[in-house]
């Protein structure tokens, strides 16, 4: 199973839980105050859990990469996120008319999205890393090919560009020599300009 693959089973299986609560409040077996607590801490731990994917996987595929052990980055949770995401499901369960697909698209949404930062973070972090190419499913959007570029290896610090519920992901490639990009082409420009300001004004 690749790590796309298991990132959108953790989504899945985080938006299954989801539901099963807010069917629960819809059949008024649970208030809503300690419904909005039971989906913020469900998709809390989706969150952790997919951060804990995206370090291993990384780690994984750097193994693989470099024929040599690579150990996890420790990747973790920003702080506050039990907070944001409370506050998150309390306002969705506020809502008038709500739809269990809107419920479901929290839970869902939350650990693609934090598993790509994750991976994304750790790309940039590893140090190892020369470069990416955009891993998409079988049918992506026109939007993810445009990102894709056909298969553009993009720099280790470029940003991955994602969409709410999309299931892309990073593959790490190994190459001798990566395209610039504009916003690379800028700060090399700008660091060139200081160094040549820090020469001529000692």
């Amino acid at each position: 199973m690749t790590y796309r693959e298991a990132l959108k089973n953790l989504s899945g299986d985080t938006e299954a839980r989801v539901l099963a609560v807010y069917a629960a409040l819809e059949a008024g077996d649970i208030a809503p105050e300690a419904a909005a607590a039971v989906i913020a801490a469900l998709v809390t731990k989706g969150n952790a859990r997919a951060v804990g994917l995206a370090d291993v996987a990384l780690a994984a595929n750097l193994t693989v990469a470099l024929r040599r052990p690579v150990a996890t980055l420790g990747l973790s949770l920003p702080i506050g996120e039990p907070k944001r995401l409370h506050k998150a499901a309390s306002t969705l369960l506020g809502i008038d008319g709500i739809t269990p697909e809107r419920v479901a698209r929290l839970g869902r949404v939350e650990p693609l999205e934090t598993g790509q930062r994750a991976y994304a973070d750790g790309v940039a972090r590893s140090g190892v890393v020369t470069g990416w190419v955009r891993n998409m499913d079988g049918d992506p959007c026109q939007l993810c090919k445009w990102w894709s570029r056909d298969g553009r290896v993009w720099p280790a610090d470029h940003p991955f560009q994602h969409h709410k519920g999309c299931s892309c992901t990073q593959t790490i490639v190994h190459v001798e020599r990566i395209q610039e990009t504009a916003a690379g082409r800028r700060e090399r420009y700008a660091r060139e300009a200081a160094a040549n300001t820090r020469r001529y004004n000692p």
